[in-house]
């Protein structure tokens, strides 16, 4: 199967309504889906037993979803905050200079939502 056509302008960029197209958002889905079913797999392994005792199966389950919805739902969009926080910290921190509130704006802005991502424990909200 061949994606690209050199005879075609700018380097062999696909056109609508030949084969191409089709065989390049099918290819995006199939690794879109590779990419959901490797986040599952990661966040159902992260429920080994420390040690602690028995875990029942429903807790399990329950903390596996838990876990999922974290990754799979709260982790983009904490990145998106924090790459909003920063648009916004951009935007503030000229006007907060003469105050010397510049520390306490980058604070808000793009540690608390750094730390919501990224330095938080999987399922812990």
């Amino acid at each position: 199967m061949r994606y690209w056509n050199s005879s075609r302008p700018f380097g062999g960029v696909p056109q609508q309504g030949d084969g191409s197209v089709k065989a390049l958002r099918q290819r995006g889905l199939r690794c879109i889906a590779a990419v959901l079913v490797v986040a599952l797999a990661s966040a159902t392994t992260a429920l080994a037993d420390d040690g602690g005792g028995d875990i029942s199966v429903g807790r399990q389950i329950g903390h596996a979803a838990e876990i999922s919805f974290d990754v799979l739902i709260l982790r983009p969009l904490g990145a998106a905050a924090t790459a909003g926080g920063f648009g916004c910290f951009l935007i503030a921190a000229p006007l907060l200079a003469p105050t010397q509130e510049v520390p306490y704006a980058w604070d808000t802005f793009v540690i608390g939502p750094y730390q919501y991502t990224a330095e938080r424990p999987l399922g812990d909200f």
